[in-house]
């Protein structure tokens, strides 16, 4: 894979979120970074290598290493792939998680 992917892999996500951030919000969240610009290092930046170590490592090792695998030997791969991006995607992963943790009551 070329060079270029993996610059375009990095920097497309927060340069897509400074356009929505714009967009919604207008230039002050731009002036607040240029104001602040150092949080980036020590505060943006380890936040975020800690959350991609504990959380994506973590979900991608189980998607890939057990549901992946089961789904591949049941549906095929493309239809495998498909599955598993689709509930990564749209989070329905985690909706069994959010029913059984919900508050139980009316309103």
């Amino acid at each position: 894979m070329p060079l270029r992917w993996y610059v375009i892999s990095l920097l497309a996500p927060p340069l897509i979120l400074l356009l929505a951030v714009t967009t919604l919000y207008g230039l002050a969240p731009l002036r607040a970074l240029g104001q602040n610009w150092s949080l980036i290092f020590v505060s943006f930046l380890p936040a975020l290598a800690i959350t991609i170590v504990f959380n994506n490592v973590v979900e991608e090792i189980g998607w890939t290493g057990f549901a992946f695998a089961r789904l591949q030997d049941r549906h095929g791969p493309l239809r495998a792939a498909l599955l598993t991006t689709r509930g990564n995607l749209k989070g329905s992963c985690r909706v069994p998680a959010h029913s059984a943790t919900r508050p139980s009551g009316g309103r």
